[in-house]
């Protein structure tokens, strides 16, 4: 990418059914998230340094290293367009691990923020390799709004902004603004793939759902590790052809929703909290089930067009309320993958530090991959 200075943003991801069926080869259906995005903020820098912020994580200062410092010697013949055929490299990940807590003047550095940190500068060393470019430092500043742990897809999110920000530095890919639509396709597809290599920093063996989602957005179907895009129409094929329309479709999906929640629970999954989450929102006629690998977590509300905004209101202040003090995110599913955003005319380091999260997605100008 041409300029020096440039915001990525990827969504996170909800497992709508199947998220235990699937360890038995039947399909499950995963949808993105819009409203709950991970936005990443990339600046070149000509002192050779390599800076990482990550506030929303609560790191007080942020990770600063040299790029010099980084063992480049472990990276060998690394094809960076065919990342899928490359091995996991374990030693680059070891010394990864040493370098990344260097000079760090022992601030307290807890677990989410190390593995922030391992990722990075994994991808950051893979993909320097063959640089296309003159960056050879840079500022990155993450800022989400996809909280951590909650199966709601944050690391693949980060993952996929990580991908998508190096390779563009590297010369690796076209941006939107530069690219034709085989382009574009292509970029997908190493965004995707690098990632992947991402994620198995972060959990080891990830499936590739979660990243496949962050990156082309929309909704997908998955089973027996094969992972299709899915159309609006693909959806109405799955829970019967004899639906006609968005009345019907919603009534069979809250079907769906109290099945699925209800055999969750007969697996042992379930949580009296996710109970209280449906028994609250059923006051107002809502249909709720868990999302993701229960015992807590997240519980997933199907909100129809014919709710109010009023009836939501009554439902989130009640879920918020002592003594349930439950979190609310509203948001869509099915919307953009990731994109960028050129910031090299009206946006600044600080700017991005100090906007409202919820107010990034409202910034003008975003292209998108998907």
């Amino acid at each position: 990418m041409s300029s020096d200075r440039y915001i990525v943003s990827a969504p996170g991801k909800v497992i709508l059914f199947g998220e235990h069926a699937v360890v038995y080869g039947k399909t499950a259906i995963a949808g993105s998230l819009d409203g709950l995005r991970t936005y990443a903020f990339f600046e070149k820098r000509i002192d050779g340094y390599v800076e990482l912020n990550l506030p929303d994580l609560g790191l007080q200062r942020a990770f600063l290293w040299p790029a010099s410092a980084l063992p480049y010697n472990l990276v060998n013949n690394v094809d960076i367009k065919e990342p899928q055929n490359l091995n996991f490299n374990d030693a680059l990940l070891h010394k990864i691990k040493s370098i990344a807590l260097e000079g760090q003047d022992n601030q307290q550095i807890n677990n989410f923020q190390q593995i922030a940190a391992f990722t990075f500068l994994y991808l950051y060393t893979c993909l320097e390799y063959n640089s296309q470019t003159s960056w050879s430092g840079m500022t990155i500043y993450v800022r989400s709004n996809i909280p951590v742990g909650a199966g709601l897809g944050s690391s693949a999110s980060y993952s996929v902004c990580l991908a998508t920000g190096l390779l563009l530095a590297f010369g690796h890919i076209l941006s939107p603004y530069e690219s034709n639509e085989q382009d574009i396709k292509k970029s997908r597809e190493l965004i995707n793939l690098w990632a992947y290599q991402a994620e198995k920093v972060i959990h080891g063996t990830p499936s590739g759902v979660d990243n496949s989602v962050a990156t082309y957005g929309g909704a997908i179907m998955f089973a027996n590790g094969v992972i299709q895009n899915m159309m609006g129409e693909s959806f109405k094929e799955i829970l019967g052809s004899e639906i006609m329309d968005d009345q019907e479709l919603y009534t069979k999906t809250e079907g769906l929703i109290d099945m699925c929640h209800h055999l969750l629970n007969s697996l042992g999954v379930g949580h009296p909290s996710l109970d209280k989450v449906r028994e609250i929102a059923a006051q107002c006629n809502l249909h709720t089930k868990l999302t993701g690998a229960g015992g807590g977590g997240c519980a997933l509300t199907l909100i129809r067009n014919d709710v109010s905004k009023e009836q939501i209101e009554i439902v989130k202040t009640a879920l918020t309320a002592s003594p349930h003090c439950f979190e609310c995110y509203e948001t869509s599913i099915g919307g953009h993958g990731v994109g960028v955003l050129d910031a090299s005319c009206d946006k600044s380091l600080q700017e991005f530090s100090e906007c409202e999260k919820n107010q990034l997605a409202g910034i003008i100008g975003w292209m998108y991959f998907a």
